[in-house]
């Protein structure tokens, strides 16, 4: 196992240590001292010197001196050095924390412009790149030092990381899924070896399975709510049979009487015969009319829609036209407004005159000028002034004159744009009366009806059609009384019959009632099998659940001597287990209920496992001594801290 020992430790201006010094026991060290006396600093310092974070595994801290008001002290310089053995190679690791201070031109006084950090190993300078190379060399990876230096490191870590490390620590878990132990889930496992995934589908089916079981009594209930009983079918079928006798004797009596009046029937079909001649010339004017009708109507159609489309082209240009009159409107005002402005700017630029002052000082450094300069300079800077000015405002006049020429172009479209919205407007009015008179036009052409009523031929031929259907109406002999009550009785007769054949068939809606009931119980104990099947599969999963549990935990609780590891907890959403990772001492979760000597005992047995695991003892620091009486047995140097009232810091 790699051994790392601290020997000395060297704090300059370390938060509230400002200078101190300590050796260290190759085994063991006790540091005592009141409340805020730097016991904690000690251990800040010996971490920020090897990882560049605190004991709390913070790195954003303050690590230089503060005031009363918790404001920096400055021209403090921060160091701490340590000599430590790796392996029994002694090296001397220091790092520093400095102000950086410079003083500006023309300033008395000096200005913290920063800070700046250093690095050594053996009082050779490095960067701090290569540094932190060098110590996680030395110390197998600054993580894992972290973790088996301080008690409490472990525990902070996340859920997820410690249950990585642990079961990392714990090595290869065996597969104890096979057919003969779960032989229900490994049909499922042979295709998904995952157990929440099988539990969600297996879950999901059992659902399924157990609706579709609560809905078979109540389609039971449906099936035979309707059922009749206490019918005889067989006095049903004689009636139906009398009743039909009786039909086929009324239809011999009324073929008899129908036999007597077919002579008054032929002079009845010939008057028909004329009806028809008569309704076919009539369908053949109609015919006529029609197509004539048509003609008239397409060629006014022709004419509505060309006198539309000319109305519909002229509104389309005018709008055009108008929106295009808008856009012209808007740069006309648009470059008024730039010919206004060009002209207030050649007013400013005109009542511009030349500032004494501006001869008086250095443009560039504003050093004021002796008398001999200000006479020399002055007529340069003036003649200066003048040329800009001039210049300037020749800019503003042409662009005054380029913006005047664009905004009588701009006034020229729009008298031109207007004159030809007005032309177009003009003509549009002559198109809607076109498009009025085109309307009123098809409007006015007659229907069908109205040109047939206006026929002479039409009435002759309607007036010939109702002199037939009187004719056919007196020829057509007319039933007797007698008929008309046989005949009535045949319709309640057969609708005797008719009522009878529905009753009859109810005969075999109970025949389906009681197949369809053996159907469903059949399905019933159908689906008690399959839930039952599942209910097993649950079962199963729910065995191999807590039997690789308990291999997990006593795996990995095999590493440590005094705590244990609750790995997982129920998943009351699901039915299966959590991913947790519980230190328990004697059963109790040291987070929630085990006192502080507890926990630290706790974390001295973690960093056992760990170090025993990892290969690697290094310094081991336990803050909060004084709440444990005894501390279990560690290979590690120990490093305690213990609160002495009224005590300096010092070692005990």
């Amino acid at each position: 196992m790699r051994q790392v020992r601290i020997k000395r430790m060297h704090i300059e201006n370390f938060k509230g240590l400002r200078l101190f010094d300590i050796d260290f026991d190759p085994e063991r060290t006790s540091v005592v001292g009141a409340n805020g006396t730097g016991k904690t600093t000690l251990h800040d310092a010996y971490l920020w010197l090897l990882t560049g974070a605190d004991s709390n595994g913070s790195s954003a801290f303050c690590v230089q001196p503060l005031d009363g008001d918790s404001r920096t002290i400055d021209h403090l310089n921060t160091a701490v050095s340590c000599v430590m053995t790796f392996d029994g190679e002694e090296h001397e690791l220091k790092r520093t924390f400095e102000q950086k201070w410079t003083r500006r031109r023309g300033t008395k006084e000096d200005v913290l412009c920063g800070n700046t950090s250093g690095y050594f190993i053996d009082n050779v300078p490095m960067k701090a790149g290569e540094y932190s190379e060098a110590i996680a060399k030395m110390l197998c990876g600054t993580d894992n030092f972290t973790l088996i230096s301080s008690v409490y490191a472990f525990e902070r870590l996340d859920t997820k990381v410690k249950r990585a490390k642990l079961i990392e620590m714990a090595g290869t878990i065996p597969d104890i899924m096979n057919e003969k132990g779960y032989p229900r889930l490994w049909k499922y496992w042979q295709k998904v070896e995952d157990v929440d995934s099988i539990r969600k589908t297996v879950a999901f089916k059992l659902q399924g399975l157990k609706d579709a079981k609560d809905k078979i009594p109540v389609k039971i209930t449906e099936n035979e709510r309707d059922l009749p009983e206490g019918i005889d079918f067989d006095a049903i079928r004689n009636e139906i049979a009398a009743r039909k006798g009786e039909i086929e004797g009324i239809d011999a009596t009324l073929q008899k009487k129908a036999d007597g009046r077919n002579g008054a029937f032929s002079a009845v079909a010939g008057l028909t015969a004329q009806a028809k001649d008569v309704d076919a010339q009539i369908d053949e004017l109609l015919s006529s009319i029609r197509k004539q009708r048509g003609k008239v109507e397409l060629d006014a159609m022709s004419e509505k829609n060309k006198a539309y489309s000319m109305v519909s082209e002229l509104e389309s240009k005018i709008r055009i036209a108008k929106n295009e009159a808008t856009m012209l409107g808007s740069q006309k005002i648009n470059l008024e407004g730039r010919l206004q402005t060009a002209r207030e700017q050649w007013k400013t630029k005109n009542a511009e005159t030349f500032r004494e002052e501006a001869a008086s000082e250095c443009p560039t450094c504003h050093r004021p000028f002796s008398e001999e300069e200000i006479t020399s300079m002055r007529n340069e800077l003036v003649k200066a002034f003048n040329e800009s000015k001039t210049e300037v405002m020749k800019a503003i006049v042409a662009n005054g004159n380029e913006i005047q020429s664009q905004l009588a172009s701009v006034k020229s479209q729009i008298e031109a744009k207007n004159s030809e919205i007005a032309a177009m407007e003009s003509d549009l009015t002559d198109a809607r009366k076109v498009l009025s008179d085109a309307v009123a036009k098809a409007n006015s052409i007659p229907t069908v009806e109205q040109a047939a009523e206006a026929s002479i031929e039409y009435g002759n031929l309607v007036r010939r059609k109702a002199e037939i259907r009187q004719a056919i109406a007196e020829a057509t002999p007319t039933e007797g009384q007698d008929e008309i009550e046989l005949r009535n009785r045949k319709e309640r007769l057969s609708a005797e019959v008719e009522s009878l054949l529905r009753e009859l068939a109810k005969e075999d809606n109970i025949a389906k009632v009681a197949k369809r009931r053996a159907e469903l119980e059949e399905d019933d104990a159908r689906l008690s099998d399959e839930i039952a099947e599942l209910d097993g599969v649950l079962y199963d999963i729910q065995r191999y659940a807590k039997a690789r549990i308990n291999i997990v935990e006593d795996m990995v609780s095999s590493r440590f001597k005094y705590v244990r590891w609750k790995m997982y907890e129920p998943n009351l959403t699901n039915d299966g287990e959590k991913e947790i990772c519980e230190c328990l001492v004697d059963g109790v979760p040291v987070s929630r209920n085990v006192n502080q000597a507890g926990r630290i005992n706790a974390g001295i047995d973690i960093i056992n496992a760990l170090s025993a695991w990892l290969g690697l003892s290094v310094p081991l620091w336990i803050d909060g001594k004084e709440s444990v009486t005894s501390l279990i047995d560690t290979d590690a140097q120990l490093i305690t801290l213990q609160v002495s009232e009224n005590q300096p810091l010092r070692v005990a």
